[in-house]
C-alpha cells in the first residue's frame, strides 16, 4: 500500500506542474484545469492509501469522517464557485484564501491542544500555522469585503495598530513556550489567536483599491507557505512540494504585480492609504467633457486602419466581453488590424482581464502586453477604453501627488481619438479623476459597455 501511496504522490505532483504549464496557454488553459484536478485527486487518494497503511486499524467512524468531511467539502465548494460569476473570481479567490488560513489556524489548534507536550521545531512549526493562518484567514475576508465594495475606509493610525499587534503576538507566542498550566496555555493561546486576527485586518485594511492586485498575490503566497508548514508538521511529501510551489509562484507574482504598478512593497503595506486632491467624484472633477454617439463612432471608424482595445473592470461588470469579440470581428471584416492591450493589474486580480477575454474567444494573439500596447498606440487611428480607468488614467505620469504617480500605464493618449466607453464619470477604484478625459482628442460614451459596443456594431452593419 506504501508503494501505491507514494507512485499516487508521484502522479499527482507530475499531473499538477504539467496542468501550471498548460495553464500558461490560453488556447489549452481548460485542458491543463482538468489535469490539476486529476492531480489534486491523486494528492488527496493517495495520502488516505498511504496513512491507511501506517495505522494497523482505522476505525470505521474515522472511516466515515473522512468520507463525510470530503463530501462536505466537495459539494459546499462547488455550490459557492458555480453561483459566483467570472466578474466575481477576485472575491471567491479572497475567499477560498481566507478559508485555507482558517484550516491552518484549526490544525494548529488540534496539534498544540491535543499534546501534553509540544516542543522544539513541531511548536515552532505549530504556532506559525496558527498566527500565519489567523492573519491570511482575517487578511483574506478583509480583501473579499473591500473587494465587493462593502469596505471603503481605512483607520487613520493603521500601521500604529499593526506595530501593537505584533508585539502582542510575539509576547504571548514567548509566554506560550514558557509551556505554562493546560489552562493558562489555552488563554495565552485564544490571546494569540485574536491579536493575529487583528494583525491581519489591519495588514489587509492598509492596502488601497489600486493596490489589491498585490495583496491577492501576497495572500496567495501566504496560502503556499501555511501548506508547506502544515506537510512539515505531517511529515507529508505533497503537501510541502505543494506548499513550496504555491509559495513560490505567490511571490513570483507578488514582484511582477509590484513592477507593474511600480510600487515598493513596504509602501504598499505600511504606508498610509493616501488621498488626491483629485478625488471628487462625477462631473465636477472635468471641464472639457465632450461626449459622442454610436452613429458617429461607426463612421469615423470607416477611416481608421488601427484600433486599439483597452478592457477594465467595466467590461467585467457589464458582461461585455462577447460584445467586444463581435467589434473586433466586425473591424476585421473592414481589413482594420485590431489589438487589445491589457495592464497586468486590469480588473481585480492578476490575469482577470485575460480570462475574461480567453472566454469570448479572443486570440492570444489579438491581445498585448503593456509594453508592447503602448508601441501599437503611437500608430493606433483609434483606441477604446472599456470599463477602464486607472490603468490608464494620465495622472500617474504627469501629478507626483497622486496615488498612483509612478505606475506605467497604458498610454492611451498617444491615439489619434480616444472614445472612452463607461457608465457615468465616476472615479475608477484608485477614487481619483482622471485627466485623459479632459483631452481634446477625448470622447466619452456614456453608457452601458454591452449595449454600446453593440449598438456601434450594428451601425457598422448598415451599408
Amino acid at each position: 500500500m506504501a508503494i501505491i501511496g507514494n507512485v499516487g504522490y508521484t502522479a499527482a505532483m507530475t499531473s499538477l506542474v504539467f496542468g501550471m504549464i498548460l495553464m500558461s496557454n490560453p488556447e489549452k488553459a481548460k485542458k491543463g484545469n482538468k489535469i490539476l484536478i486529476v492531480g489534486m485527486l491523486l494528492a488527496v487518494v493517495s495520502t488516505i492509501v498511504l496513512y491507511s497503511n501506517l495505522e494497523a486499524q482505522i476505525p470505521w467512524k474515522n472511516w466515515l469522517l473522512i468520507i463525510g468531511v470530503l463530501a462536505l467539502g466537495t459539494v459546499v465548494g462547488g455550490k459557492i464557485t458555480w453561483g459566483y460569476k467570472l466578474t466575481k473570481m477576485p472575491e471567491l479567490i479572497a475567499l477560498f484564501n481566507g478559508l485555507g488560513g482558517l484550516a491552518a489556524v484549526l490544525i494548529g489548534y488540534s496539534g498544540l491542544i491535543g499534546s501534553t507536550r509540544v516542543e522544539g521545531l513541531e511548536f515552532t512549526l505549530l504556532i506559525t500555522s496558527v498566527v500565519l493562518g489567523m492573519v491570511t484567514f482575517s487578511g483574506s475576508l478583509i480583501a473579499f469585503f473591500k473587494l465587493t465594495g462593502k469596505l471603503t475606509k481605512s483607520l487613520s493610525q493603521n500601521r500604529a495598530f499593526m506595530v501593537l499587534c505584533l508585539s502582542f503576538c510575539v509576547l504571548f507566542v514567548f509566554k506560550l513556550a514558557m509551556q505554562s498550566n493546560a489552562s493558562e496555555f489555552g488563554m495565552n493561546l485564544i490571546f494569540l489567536s485574536f491579536f493575529s486576527f487583528l494583525l491581519g485586518v489591519f495588514f489587509a485594511n492598509n492596502v488601497g483599491g489600486a493596490d489589491m492586485p498585490v495583496l491577492i498575490s501576497v495572500l496567495n503566497g501566504f496560502t503556499g507557505v501555511i501548506t508547506c508548514i502544515t506537510g512539515l508538521y505531517f511529515e507529508n511529501t505533497i503537501m510541502i512540494l505543494l506548499g513550496v510551489f504555491v509559495g513560490f509562484t505567490g511571490l513570483v507574482l507578488t514582484i511582477q504585480m509590484s513592477k507593474a504598478m511600480n510600487r515598493n512593497l513596504i509602501k504598499v503595506f505600511f504606508s498610509s492609504i493616501k488621498t488626491s486632491n483629485h478625488s471628487s467624484e462625477g462631473a465636477e472633477s472635468y471641464h472639457n467633457i465632450q461626449e459622442i454617439t454610436a452613429a458617429t463612432i461607426a463612421s469615423e471608424l470607416t477611416f481608421v486602419k488601427k484600433v486599439a482595445i483597452i478592457p477594465g473592470f467595466g467590461l467585467a461588470t457589464a458582461h461585455a466581453q462577447h460584445a467586444c469579440k463581435k467589434l473586433m470581428d466586425r473591424l476585421n471584416e473592414m481589413n482594420i488590424d485590431v489589438k487589445f492591450i491589457v495592464h497586468p493589474v486590469a480588473g481585480r486580480m492578476p490575469g482577470h482581464m485575460n480570462v475574461l477575454l480567453a472566454e469570448a474567444n479572443v486570440s492570444y494573439e489579438n491581445t498585448l502586453e503593456l509594453d508592447q500596447g503602448n508601441e501599437f498606440l503611437l500608430e493606433a487611428d483609434y483606441c477604446f477604453i472599456i470599463g477602464a480607468n486607472d490603468v490608464v488614467n494620465t495622472s500617474a505620469e504627469v501629478d507626483d501627488k497622486s496615488p498612483i504617480y509612478g505606475m506605467p500605464i497604458i498610454q492611451a493618449y498617444q491615439a489619434s481619438r480616444v472614445v472612452i466607453i463607461k457608465r457615468s464619470l465616476g472615479n475608477g477604484y484608485a477614487g481619483i479623476a482622471n485627466p485623459l478625459f479632459d483631452e481634446n482628442h477625448t470622447r466619452m460614451y456614456l453608457t452601458d459597455a454591452q449595449k454600446g459596443l453593440t449598438s456601434i456594431v450594428d451601425e457598422l452593419k448598415i451599408d
